[in-house]
């Protein structure tokens, strides 16, 4: 996302407010839906001030039921640059934001992502989806190679 902010360095506005949707650029992300974009640039003693907030909605697969999942990604992006020391980022007069905020969104996904706090997840005997349907299957159940450890818990021989 490149952002032109003559008006910015020449004086003319003090703030450059930040309002869109853009289409989803990472490829690492299971997603259609665009990334939305809202915030504020400005310059302040030499430096570029921004501050953004990214909201992007992914498609995800729950860690414990594996059922798909809508999973919102709601992050603020504030960065102070150095107009000095990043030269890098201001190209004619624009300023590239793309991989702050590709790096920004794949930083917030979570390695373990569940469907909601409270998933039960699948049955460990018969693979039954536990949030949709409560099985009867016997929880007690000993892997038979552990049978051993049980009897002396037991007191038997």
């Amino acid at each position: 996302m490149i952002i032109d902010i003559l008006s910015l360095l020449t004086r003319q506005e003090k703030v450059i407010e930040v309002n869109r949707k853009i289409p989803n650029f990472i490829s690492e992300l299971n997603c259609d839906k665009p990334i939305e974009v809202k915030g504020r640039i400005h310059i302040e003693n030499q430096s570029i001030k921004i501050n953004l907030n990214v909201k992007l909605y992914i498609d995800m697969v729950c860690s414990r039921c594996i059922e798909e999942f809508n999973y919102l990604i709601d992050i603020e992006i504030i960065e102070d640059y150095d107009m000095a020391e990043n030269q890098g980022l201001l190209q004619n007069d624009t300023l590239d934001l793309t991989e702050l905020i590709r790096e920004s969104i794949l930083l917030h996904i979570p390695i373990q992502a569940l469907c909601d706090v409270s998933c039960k997840g699948l049955c460990a005997i018969c693979g039954e989806n536990k949030n949709i349907h409560n099985c009867d299957c016997d929880k007690d159940q000993i892997d038979p190679r552990l049978s051993v450890l049980n009897n002396l818990l037991n007191g038997d021989e």
